[in-house]
């Protein structure tokens, strides 16, 4: 398989000039284990093959001019069997793949008609196709590319045989740079064109443990058209890998502080590293946020204490939050913009403490303009404005303990399935602000409290999630002579606690219940 021919990749490179220059991969290969930040999944044997054959189709097709391009090519040189491919042909790529399924069993998805980008889905993969036009030129093409390590290629025929002696095409360096773990921009005009691709940069420096180019950043430095021009759908899927990144907070420092670009994203930062806060914080809105993303990535990845409610833990962060969208990438925004809204509530009380009345409710239109901005999917913000609204409802329940029943009740029912995230947020930010004052104390009693109540969702969850109220909406209208009203909604409500807390368990209970309590409205 050509996989396991991986490490024999081969030793010399065509220069973008036509020279040849030695270059060991097995040399690459030991030294990029020594950078590399993420471990690449698994991919099925199977799914590959299909993958092969695929490849070999396009390649027939193509009458064995078909190149791997790109990413692909960067990860085999690093040992890793991609998911996905990139492969580019002479002439029209909607021409060769609408052949390709004729010939086999793929659903052909046109993803750019003016750049001629055609992809190949099959078995929940894809290979990606982009034709060259008449005028084009590998070379060209590959010179066109973001970054050096993404702009090599490989004849699909020796990548299929297995024989990648001397057959890496490398106009730009990029095996060099791939060896010294470097992340170099093809161009100076490769970010002006496109600066979404100051965020590829970031996440391959991250995945990869990659270092930037002094002149890479400079670039990024000098940005003359802002990333807030940008689409916010590009933005957005490049943050949504980000974000699942272990360390991601490195990634917002380095945008925020080095490069100074945050603001271009997200102009809210602004006005939060301006304020100031009170007693409870040693840091201004902004950067204690950016420490509850750090302390928030600690405790999923490391804190122990988690061990008793783990299984919990992990169901919640694994379970997708629709399609092949994941929970966590807007789990780490919120807690970037959990104090949002600090910054329209600031007040002084006549001793002068600063206050923040009720900013977890006035965070919430402004993650509706965030996610405005990004183009966020709908179940994305429910969650983004779930976390932020009820990231103070915890703390809360804390500060008023022993809390009665009913209102750790109404907080597991505020927040449903959500209730492990918002209590993960809350526990980082709180842990973060008492830890920046010195208060390790108060930061461990919180983590205790927090765990009692991880544990009791644990313990209750299926009841709190799937239990149905003994009377529904109507059986109140009719039981009261009322028409339907927010006044029914309240009382079903309640019905809901009374049952969760066990003094309702029947029927005619349920009817008594509602009875006497709206005696009392």
């Amino acid at each position: 398989m050509p996989m396991d021919r991986a490490k024999a990749v081969a030793t010399q490179c065509c220069s973008s000039r036509g020279s040849v220059r030695p270059c060991s991969a097995r040399a690459v290969l030991n030294e990029m284990r020594n950078f590399r930040g993420e471990a690449s999944g698994l991919v099925p044997e199977e799914v590959h093959m299909q993958t092969e054959q695929v490849l070999k189709t396009i390649n027939d097709i193509a009458r064995g001019k078909a190149f791997l391009v790109g990413g692909s090519v960067r990860d085999l040189l690093l040992g890793n069997r991609p998911h996905d491919m990139d492969v580019v042909v002479p002439g029209s790529a909607q021409s060769l793949v609408f052949k390709l399924a004729e010939a086999i069993n793929i659903k052909p998805v046109i993803l750019n008609n003016e750049h001629d980008i055609v992809r190949a889905v099959f078995s929940g993969r894809h290979v990606d196709v982009a034709g060259l036009g008449g005028a084009a030129s590998l070379e060209e093409d590959l010179k066109r590319r973001d970054f050096t390590i993404n702009a090599m290629a490989l004849a699909a025929d020796a990548y299929l045989q297995g024989d990648w002696e001397g057959k890496v095409i490398d106009p730009l360096g990029g095996l060099n740079d791939l060896r010294k773990g470097v992340i170099r921009a093809c161009s100076p005009l490769v970010l002006e064109d496109d600066p979404v691709r100051v965020l590829r940069a970031l996440r391959l420096k991250g995945r990869l443990g990659f270092s930037l180019a002094p002149e890479t950043v400079h670039l990024m430095h000098n940005l003359q058209h802002p990333l807030s021009e940008m689409p916010g759908e590009r933005v957005w899927e490049e943050l949504r890998h980000i974000l699942k990144m272990p360390d991601s907070f490195r990634v917002f420092e380095f945008l925020h502080y080095e490069i100074k670009i945050m603001h271009q994203i997200f102009p809210e930062v602004a006005p939060m590293d301006r304020m100031g806060q009170n007693h409870y914080h040693a840091d201004n809105v902004w950067k204690h946020c950016l420490k509850t993303l750090c302390e928030f990535e600690r405790i999923i990845v490391n804190d122990n204490f988690l061990d008793e409610v783990k299984k919990t833990v992990r169901q919640y962060l694994g379970q997708p939050l629709t399609g092949k969208r994941d929970r966590l990438p807007v789990l780490k925004l919120a807690c970037l913009f959990h104090d949002v809204g600090k910054w329209e509530t600031r007040g002084e009380r006549e001793d002068g403490r600063i206050t923040f009345y009720g900013h977890h409710r006035a965070g919430s239109p402004l993650a509706e303009e965030i996610r405005r901005r990004l183009r966020m999917s709908n179940p994305e913000l429910k969650l983004f404005r779930q976390l932020v609204e009820g990231h103070m409802q915890p703390l809360f329940l804390f500060k008023d303990a022993p809390s009665s029943g009913k209102a750790v009740l109404r907080f597991f029912r505020s927040l449903g399935e959500e209730t492990p995230g918002c209590l993960l947020l809350s526990l980082a930010d709180v842990t973060s602000s008492r830890t920046a004052i010195g208060r390790h104390d108060l930061a461990k009693a919180y983590r205790e409290y927090i765990l009692l109540l991880l544990k009791r969702y644990t313990e209750e969850k299926h009841w709190l999630l799937n239990a149905r109220s003994l009377l529904t909406g109507r059986d109140i209208c009719d039981i009261l002579n009322l028409p339907p009203c927010p006044l029914v909604g309240k009382l079903k409500d309640k019905l809901r606690e009374a049952q969760m807390e066990g003094s309702v368990g029947t029927r005619r209970q349920a009817v008594e219940y509602i009875q006497e309590i709206y005696k009392r409205v």
